[in-house]
């Protein structure tokens, strides 16, 4: 069990800090002054920045229709638990303007 822990946790904490950058981005948000190219920008630098590995940031999918901006992040982590057996966690994030 513990190992499993050793295992997860990174990988949670890592996680967390994923729909924080997304959050913040979100919350952010100009639809004036950012467009697509500069939001991805604002991604490469976020995920930079943390140091976010298990995911790359050209894989959130970013839509933007007038004032509404949506990020929307599907990945999975494969790790390894004990031997031979592996784990895998799939991760759905979607974070939205109000």
């Amino acid at each position: 069990v513990l190992t499993v822990l050793l295992r997860l946790t990174p990988i949670y904490l890592e996680h967390r800090v994923i729909v924080s950058v997304l959050e913040t981005m979100v919350q952010e948000y100009d639809p004036a002054d950012d467009a697509s190219l500069r939001l991805r920008k604002k991604l490469n630098d976020a995920w930079s920045l943390n140091s976010i590995n298990q995911v790359d940031a050209s894989e959130v999918k970013i839509r933007r229709r007038r004032a509404q901006l949506t990020l929307q992040l599907d990945y999975q982590v494969d790790f390894p638990l004990i031997g031979g057996v592996s784990g895998v966690w799939s991760f759905e994030e979607s974070v939205t303007t109000p």
